[in-house]
Formats: C-alpha cells, structure tokens, sequence
C-alpha cells in the first residue's frame, strides 16, 4: 500500500531507529507497514461491523415502528368500533328511559283517575251506609210502634 493511501495521525521516531528515517510509528504501536495495513484492515472490518450492526438495529427499529403504527392504527380502530357501539347502547337506553318516563307518566294519571274513583265510590258507600241506618231506625221504630206485625 502506497504511503499516501493510509492516514497517519502522528509520526514519532525512536531513538534506536534515527538511522532509518523512513520508519514511522503510529503512537509506538505500528512497527512495519505490514503492521500498519493490519491494523488498518482490522479497523475497517471492525467499522464494516458496527456499520451491519447499526443497520440491524435501524432495521429493527424501523419493524417496530412499522408494528407500532399498526397496533396505534388497530387501537383507534378498535376504539371507534367500542365508541360506535357505546354510542349505540346509550341512544338505545335513552330511548328507552324517555319510553319508560311515559309510561310511568301514564300510569300516575291512571292511578290519579282511580284514586279519584275509589274517593267517590267510598263517598258513594258512606251515603248508602247512612240511608241504610235510616232505613234500619225507621224500621225499627214502625215494629216497636206496632205497624210491623209478623214480616215473615
């Protein structure tokens, strides 16, 4: 690999190599260009690594978002649906309270109607029962008078 494909973050040279001037180390670890082409290859295989990892992660991520838009979507779905339905029963329940308040409604008149009747009829039953013992008085002063004789 030519020198001006590889970056190289510093040069540092060791006393015991000031005879070769052309020998460079990257912080004291790379000793050949043998080395440096390892060490090189080792960090692009471990970017190309991270890079695969990181897209898996993203693609993940992008399924669960795929996943959770679908449930948020069902959710609301499924929300509509019992709202719908709830709104159904109520309407329904209303309607059958108003009908319930008629009847009810209804049936106090019928019950005033006749709790008026029975008060008549009662009145009715009093002035009977009041003629009768008149009856009964007259009738008893005609036997103990002598006008009634044997009625048998």
């Amino acid at each position: 690999i030519p020198e001006e494909k590889f970056f190289i973050e510093s040069e540092v040279q060791t006393t015991g190599d000031i005879s070769r001037p052309d020998h460079f180390y990257i912080h004291g670890n790379a000793k050949s260009q043998e080395d440096l082409s390892f060490i090189i290859s080792s960090r692009d295989e471990t970017i190309e690594k991270l890079e695969r990892n990181l897209n898996q992660q993203l693609n993940s991520m992008q399924d669960m978002q795929g996943e959770m838009t679908c449930l948020i979507e069902r959710q609301r779905i499924k929300a509509k649906k019992v709202s719908s339905a709830q709104k159904f029963k109520e309407e329904r329940l209303n309607k059958l309270v108003v009908s319930m308040r008629e009847d009810l409604q209804a049936n106090e008149m019928r019950s005033k109607k006749q709790d008026t009747h029975l008060k008549e009829c009662k009145v009715y039953i009093q002035e009977l029962a009041d003629e009768l013992e008149k009856v009964l008085k007259i009738v008893k002063r005609a036997k103990d008078g002598g006008f009634l004789q044997n009625c048998n």
